[in-house]
């Protein structure tokens, strides 16, 4: 079962906008995973070499994907369940990342409905929702 349907309809109807210091939060994690890479410490140059806009408006432009990732998970937030893990570094620096890799890749960061599918993904198998076991499969760029 798809549960992008569902979980748009839920974020329109709750309509609750992310909290600041979420939002900040958020950025900061977004950052580190598309600048920083453990394994490759050429990775922030080579990004920022093949983005040649400046650094601020890749910030500016890889924040607009925070808006996507709120609206996929703004309807389970705030519930009172526990969390499989922490969020900010399996999703959200995750999100940095792949955005990163797209970015090395095609020279250009992915469309909204590329981001969409992946954020869905992420979210996915973070919170465990679906019929099948979680797994990262459907995170393929």
């Amino acid at each position: 079962m798809n549960l992008k349907w569902l979980y748009r309809l839920l974020a329109v109807w709750d309509c609750r906008p992310m909290p600041a210091e979420l939002a900040a939060v958020w950025g900061a994690f977004l950052h580190e995973g598309l600048m920083c890479h453990p394994g490759d410490p050429g990775r922030s140059r080579r990004i920022l070499e093949t983005w040649d806009s400046g650094c601020i408006e890749l910030i500016i432009a890889s924040c607009e994907y925070l808006d996507p990732l709120w609206q996929t998970v703004s309807h389970i937030w705030f519930e009172p369940r526990g969390r499989p893990g922490i969020f900010e570094y399996e999703v959200v620096s995750e999100l940095g990342e792949w955005l990163g890799e797209q970015l090395l890749t095609t020279g250009h960061l992915p469309s909204d409905k590329q981001a969409e599918r992946y954020i869905e993904a992420l979210v996915n198998d973070f919170f465990e929702i679906g019929d099948e076991p979680s797994s990262s499969s459907g995170r393929a760029a």
